[in-house]
């Protein structure tokens, strides 16, 4: 929430220099750039939350593309055309704008036409006349076409036909974060022309070729470059890359050294260092200690590599965010000299910048907090101190006020005890995952029936 307070505050009364004509001009989405430590869950949490705010942001993960929803329904499009005695794509499809059934349609027809490929269930009921009738008639006859059409196709001509036929492009662009969706299923016509150029194709064949670059992390996002988005990345993606705003978050995340306590540490030039049984423990030796400093001396060289990275992809200003419980007793441990040996006792980005910061003027706003005496001088660093937490932007959340007014109206229609003892009646039902990978079906003792 801080991340996205402080952008906002920057769009609505801060300016940056045009890099055309130097004068300047209104912040853009596109101006952020977040950058983060960790990888996948921590990008997915900080770009939910930027969205809650009402800040539409991108995150470029190694593999997320695969996982966009927009590519998943419409590669599942491509292997109904190819094959349409699959059922979990075909639900899938189905239960899109492409197919227009809603889940409650679909678990009616599987009700009433009983087990068996879904296939069969939609052709049965596309004998029937009735609302669900006429959806799966009109489905299948598309399908039909589809099937027809591809032969006469190339295949990127094909995907974009596909695009415009059924609409979901414009569907994916009318979705919040609308551009980056529509990018994702630009990507896959680019992916399709650069597999069927030099080669004859197929459709399955170009299929396969996906399932290949997912399986081997081909390719992740797609490139968001030119789109008002803030771009959420990891600190690896951006080298070699510059941003007019960089926000670098999650600075007090712990290094990981969980390597260095595994019984057998192996090491090209000292060989193997072990921890031996001694009296119902695990004792170190003097090799597995060696090679656990040479470990850890590596470990923090690539972690102040990244650090680098990180504070030198800015172009005009630069964002550090980072959270430590206890902050005036937090302050007075890292006031230490910067000196690499006490520095390797430490283990985060924060811990270290604020070391940094404690050495300089530009420390004292921290100094004042744990009541040490300043540095002389003049700091070219603000800092900014948050000692609440942030709260959510008015409308995302329910406010203690709103809660008080909802409360006392609940009461004076005597509605209270019976909204708060409400249960949800389909619970069940959101114990089902949304994806479930092959081995995860496997250890369901009871399966859906589609």
């Amino acid at each position: 929430l801080a991340v996205a307070r402080r952008i906002r505050e920057m769009m609505e009364h801060e300016t940056l220099p045009d890099e055309a004509t130097g004068l300047p001009r209104p912040c853009r989405y596109g101006d952020f750039a977040l950058l983060l430590r960790s990888t996948r869950a921590a990008a997915l949490a900080y770009t939910r939350v930027l969205a809650l705010e009402g800040i539409p942001a991108y995150a470029e993960l190694t593999g997320g593309y695969f996982d966009a929803v927009e590519v998943a329904v419409f590669l599942n499009l491509l292997r109904l055309i190819d094959n349409r005695r699959q059922d979990v794509p075909l639900v899938s499809v189905l239960r899109s704008p492409m197919g227009g059934f809603t889940a409650e349609e679909l678990l009616r027809l599987r009700q009433e036409h009983g087990e068996g490929a879904f296939i069969d269930i939609l052709s049965e009921a596309s004998q029937v006349q009735d609302v669900a009738g006429e959806k799966a008639r009109a489905f299948l006859a598309r399908l039909d076409r589809y099937r027809r059409d591809a032969a006469f196709y190339g295949l990127e001509e094909f995907l974009g036909y596909l695009l415009e036929d059924t609409g979901y492009y414009l569907f994916a662009g009318a979705l919040p974060g609308g551009p980056s969706r529509q990018a994702n299923l630009e990507e896959l016509l680019r992916r399709a022309h650069a597999y069927e150029k030099g080669r004859s194709y197929t459709l399955s064949g170009f299929l396969r070729f996906m399932d290949r670059a997912r399986s081997n992390d081909g390719f992740g996002a797609a490139q968001t470059s030119g789109m008002d988005v803030v771009r959420v990345l990891s600190v690896h993606k951006s080298k070699g890359l510059e941003f007019p705003v960089v926000i670098v978050a999650g600075l007090e995340r712990r290094f990981l050294l969980r390597d260095l306590y595994q019984q057998v540490l192996p090491d090209t030039a000292l060989g193997l260092g072990l921890r031996v049984a001694v009296e119902h423990r695990r004792a170190e030796t003097l090799y597995h200690r060696a090679i656990a400093q040479k470990l850890k001396r590596e470990i923090y060289s690539e972690e102040m590599r990244l650090l680098y990275v990180a504070l030198t992809r800015a172009r005009e200003r630069l964002l550090l965010f980072g959270s430590a419980p206890a902050l005036s007793d937090y302050i007075r441990k890292h006031d230490i000299p910067c000196d690499p040996v006490l520095l390797q006792k430490e283990n985060s980005f924060l811990g270290w910048l604020i070391a940094a910061l404690l050495a300089t003027p530009a420390g004292n706003p921290l100094r004042q907090i744990a009541e040490l005496p300043p540095r002389e001088g003049e700091g070219c660093v603000d800092v900014v101190i948050h000692d609440q937490p942030p709260q959510a932007s008015q409308g995302v959340r329910m406010t203690p006020d709103r809660f008080a007014l909802w409360a006392g109206q609940a009461c004076r229609d005597g509605n209270l005890a019976q909204a708060l003892e409400w249960t949800y009646p389909h619970l069940r039902d959101t114990l089902t995952p949304i994806k479930l990978s092959v081995s995860g079906l496997t250890r369901e003792q009871t399966l859906p029936a589609f």
